[in-house]
């Protein structure tokens, strides 16, 4: 910038004004003592114009940072291996897949540009940009996406998600074709949380290299270029990016991440401005964020449930119409906004929600007013068996199977020690069940053994918060089914006819019956309620308000991170 003013002075005040100025100012090569001044008189009545001129100094060019506060990656930046939310972090940062995901959660190119799909879900073909490269300037082959595939499948972190790989085929320098062993319309966001697709340099892993080290040759938009543990880890650039050319971005030259799990101190550091971003940040601040000027709160809205599991074994659980009782005693909004300050999703009964519009089929029997749903909880129990008949508020059993006459419905349930969210939830449904005259005994357990001794099958019932699947076939067959992962700690039972039903919706290909069936199925777990759960808990990110382009999706990734900016930092 250029400003010009013209002053009319006089020149003797001129002078003065300069003398005054040198002999103020703390800047310059002090005066010699030695050195004699022979002052003289200059008296000058002429005016004159003199022209000022003012020129803004450009700054020297600099590099634009983004700062993070973040956990340290506690199973390092190794894609076959780093499971960790702590570790994708940085890994989305410094490793690239086929595909991103928009706004909207749906696939959209990226290091291939397009790709084609079978109908029958069993051949993905996709056809790879021409200007792909490593940060070490060496090319991205179809060999090493090839080999990315294999590697993974090979993995143990990935084994199991990626056992219905048949074969990964290399025709071309373009083309890579992933074959299935079955139908599976899932593929493309089969990953989930926490894992991705990414591609790594075959030559690099057959050669040792060490992905935690710097200079490990990565095809991301960014690459490691020093990590000091217990204190922080900077990404620099990848300048053979392919997104430089072709998108312009990224717009940060570095990322400086200073590792911080004090939720306290990391929400601070973006409020202050010291960080950009913050996550996983504390359900308990979110309220106050509404009113704190320069951030921004994000939700990743995730397939997660919290709610209790049930012995369902032995009574009073294994009676379905006590298992709708304490459904229909829940109160989910309370959960909610208590317990969760209002950043989750709810479920009334069923299990999926509502954001999930692809299988969203409005399955919630229990979303009625109150007075009702305790009604018909009352009738319930009445039913079964367990009547207050000594109006002491508490019901006791006559005629339960199993249980003598007279056994009040008293219940003990455990939570982990060490969340607090998960202690307001299990006092929530003590206040709940007090409305149908059931008794709970929360308990504040060990969290060290908390999980073995659910397997261990050693409670009644218990608090229980668990990851689902965004694929909802999976999200049945890891909750529900005999064999899901997540069956033990949650479901806890074995169920020949929902094994059944899980397993021929996983089988099916035509994606509208299988949609059918999806609602078939959680009318079915509605009204077993073999789980109780009241919604999820989501995952929150906070920012700078200054970031420009950021979006959070359901795999809870900072991806959109690439492709954002800070204008005129």
């Amino acid at each position: 910038m250029r400003v010009s003013s013209r002053l009319r002075v006089p020149m003797a005040l001129l002078l003065a004004s300069c003398l005054i100025a040198t002999l103020a100012s703390g800047c310059g090569p002090a005066p010699t003592p030695e050195k004699i001044v022979e002052e003289k008189e200059v008296v000058v009545t002429q005016e004159i114009e003199v022209e000022v001129v003012v020129t803004a100094t450009p700054e020297p060019p600099g590099e634009k940072e983004l700062r993070i506060g973040n956990a340290e990656p506690t199973m390092g930046l190794d894609p076959a291996t780093g499971g960790t939310s702590t570790s994708l972090r940085v890994l989305e940062m410094i490793h690239d897949s086929l595909w991103e995901w928009d706004e909207n959660f749906q696939p959209k190119p990226w290091m291939a540009e397009s790709w084609d799909v079978s109908d029958d879900y069993t051949e993905y073909t996709f056809h790879l940009r021409s200007d792909l490269k490593f940060s070490d300037g060496s090319p991205i082959t179809t060999e090493d996406v090839k080999f990315s595939f294999e590697r993974l499948a090979e993995s143990e972190l990935w084994q199991a998600r990626l056992s219905v790989i048949e074969s990964v085929e290399a025709p071309d320098a373009q083309t890579v074709v992933v074959k299935m062993n079955r139908s599976v319309p899932e593929f493309m966001i089969l990953p989930g949380v926490n894992v991705n697709y990414f591609i790594v340099s075959k030559a690099a892993v057959e050669a040792g290299t060490d992905f935690n080290e710097p200079g490990a040759p990565t095809a991301g938009p960014f690459m490691l270029e020093e990590w000091v543990p217990k204190s922080h880890l900077v990404l620099a650039k990848n300048p053979h990016w392919w997104g430089i050319e072709a998108m312009g971005y990224p717009k940060f030259d570095r990322i400086m991440w200073r590792f911080n799990e004090d939720s306290t101190a990391g929400v601070a550091a973006v409020e202050s401005g010291a960080v950009d971003l913050f996550n996983p940040f504390p359900a308990k601040d979110a309220p106050r964020m509404a009113f704190v000027p320069g951030v921004t709160l994000y939700k990743a809205t995730a397939v997660t449930f919290r709610g209790f599991g049930m012995d369902k074994t032995q009574p009073p659980f294994n009676d379905q119409r006590v298992r709708q009782a304490i459904g229909l005693a829940t109160k989910p909004t309370d959960a909610n906004d208590v317990c969760w300050f209002s950043t989750g999703d709810l479920l009334w009964g069923g299990y999926i929600y509502e954001w999930q519009t692809d299988w969203y089929s409005d399955v919630t029997p229990w979303n009625k007013e109150r007075d009702e749903k305790v009604a018909e909880a009352g009738a319930l129990l009445d039913e079964a068996g367990w009547r207050d008949d000594d109006g002491d508020g508490v019901r006791e059993a006559y005629g339960v199977e199993g249980v003598a006459d007279g056994t009040p419905f008293e219940v003990s349930v455990p939570f982990e020690a060490n969340w607090p969210q998960a202690e307001c939830h299990t006092l929530l449904l003590r206040d709940w069940m007090r409305d149908i005259g059931v008794k709970i005994n929360p308990d504040r357990y060990d969290p060290g053994s908390f999980w073995s001794d659910v397997i261990d099958s050693k409670f009644q019932m218990w608090h229980a918060g668990i990851g689902g699947h965004l694929w909802t076939p999976q999200m049945f067959q890891l909750v529900f089914h005999t064999d899901g992962a997540y069956n033990k700690y949650y479901m806890h039972d074995s169920v020949p006819e929902l094994d059944a039903m899980i397993d021929e919706l996983l089988a099916e290909t035509d994606v509208d019956k299988m949609k059918d069936m999806v609602k078939e199925i959680d009318s079915y777990l509605a009204d077993q309620q073999y789980i109780i759960a009241t919604g999820s808990q989501n995952q929150l990110h906070l920012l700078n308000s200054d970031i420009d382009g950021y979006y959070l999706n359901p795999n809870d990734s900072n991806r959109a991170l690439i492709t954002s900016d800070i204008p005129g930092r």
